[in-house]
């Protein structure tokens, strides 16, 4: 995420390079010519924006496979607290006053316990693609 924040501050620093600069014309009334400057520009602007959808799209992929994983933990609490820390970007404050438990228990007890239930998830996972 931080490396598309940072590609969307890239973007926005190409545009106001790109809206600053002016369009020089070429000595006949039929037409324009941007500078190379200003096309360079606009060709790294496109490789930007084409980049940070790309990086988009996959970060959606990995979302969806996170929520999948956590959809599929049995216990419903322990699939709760996982998918309100992890999709919903949720605090452990907000998550403890939200189920009716102490900060430290959906810590040190829920979430222990859905972090292994993940993990034995996943070691099944990897196993059944091996046979």
């Amino acid at each position: 995420m931080e490396r598309i924040h940072q590609l969307e501050n890239s973007i926005r620093e190409r545009e106001a390079a790109a809206d600053s600069i002016s369009i020089s014309y070429e000595g006949t009334p039929h037409g324009t010519k941007i500078s190379d400057r200003t096309g360079t520009i606009a060709a790294e602007l496109a490789d930007q924006k084409d980049r940070r959808l790309e990086m988009i799209a996959e970060a959606w992929k990995i979302r969806d496979q996170v929520e999948t994983v956590i959809l599929s933990v049995e216990d419903p609490i322990r699939s709760r607290v996982l998918y309100d820390r992890y999709v919903q970007l949720m605090t452990w404050d907000e998550i403890a006053e939200d189920i009716h438990y102490s900060r430290e228990h959906v810590i040190s007890v829920i979430h222990s316990r859905a972090l292994q239930d993940v993990g034995e998830l996943l070691t099944e996972s990897y196993y059944d693609h091996m046979v």
